[in-house]
């Protein structure tokens, strides 16, 4: 595992900000109050639509330095934009091997957002490119597509976020090294 928590800087959170969307979400509320415990390599989160499972799922991503819009650990998809007001005050509690990770050299950087609404504006821009896949995402279905991403961008240890249609719930994974024995 690579993140065993989720907390929210409340220092770094105005009152008029607790007053507004996210931070007044349940999900929200209670990790900035409570904090929130990882103790699996794999995290799912599921509820209804609108309930913040995609901003959370965004927030861990850009806490985890990924870039918002989906990619790669250390690359930036189209633009330079400012971190969400969540994306800004969460913290993760790093293992060992998650801080090694974050702070070694880019290449130890290891880690994919994949979010469903931007993978295949991503994946036309990066597919064929070096540390990505060789495959044309647009000659196969989206279902294939997604496992060309998966075999790809998950096959090494690393952060893993996934964020899906909201009606398909969302999805955190948290890869480490022996994730045959979690599988």
């Amino acid at each position: 595992m690579f993140v065993e928590s989720l907390s929210i800087e409340q220092e770094l959170v105005g009152d008029d900000q607790l007053a507004q969307w996210p931070f007044t979400m349940p999900c929200v509320d209670a990790i900035a109050r409570d904090g929130l415990d990882l103790r699996r390599a794999v995290t799912f989160l599921v509820g209804e639509n609108g309930s913040g499972k995609s901003t959370l799922v965004e927030a861990i991503a850009e806490a985890a330095g990924l870039d918002a819009r989906g990619g790669r650990a250390g690359r930036k998809y189209t633009n330079q934009r400012e971190k969400t007001p969540l994306g800004e005050v969460m913290r993760l509690g790093l293992t060992r091997e998650g801080a090694r990770m974050r702070g070694g050299p880019g290449a130890k950087r290891k880690g994919y957002f994949l979010r469903a609404e931007t993978t295949f504006g991503f994946a036309e821009v990066v597919s064929g490119m070096p540390g990505y896949w060789s495959e044309d995402l647009s000659a196969v279905s989206h279902g294939e597509g997604f496992l060309v991403i998966f075999r790809s961008m998950f096959s090494e240890p690393g952060l893993k976020a996934v964020a899906m249609k909201p009606r398909m719930g969302g999805l955190i994974v948290w890869h480490d090294r022996n994730r045959e024995r979690h599988s």
